[in-house]
């Protein structure tokens, strides 16, 4: 496993990856919408697009698909899990 270090630039469409926790610093109300719509310690995600900018990404992990911003994303602790 290849520690991503939650540098969302990093992250690319061909990798699969994997939420292990949330950041400290992640505000109450922020982390219960993302528990709400699914995103949960343990699942694994893969980059399906990202917007013109860079901003938002959008995020496949079985049948959910979501669109996070870096802002959001950078506050998960995530880990690349295919090589």
């Amino acid at each position: 496993m290849v520690l991503v270090d939650n540098r969302t630039s990093q992250l690319t469409t061909q990798h699969v990856y994997r939420i292990n926790g949330f950041s400290l610093k992640m505000d109450q109300v922020c982390r219960h919408q993302l528990l709400a719509m699914g995103i949960r310690p343990g699942l694994h995600f893969r980059v399906a697009r990202t917007a013109p900018l860079g901003d938002p990404l959008q995020l496949e992990a079985g049948q959910l698909s979501i669109a996070l911003r870096k802002k959001e994303l950078e506050q998960l602790v995530f880990c690349q899990i295919t090589p």
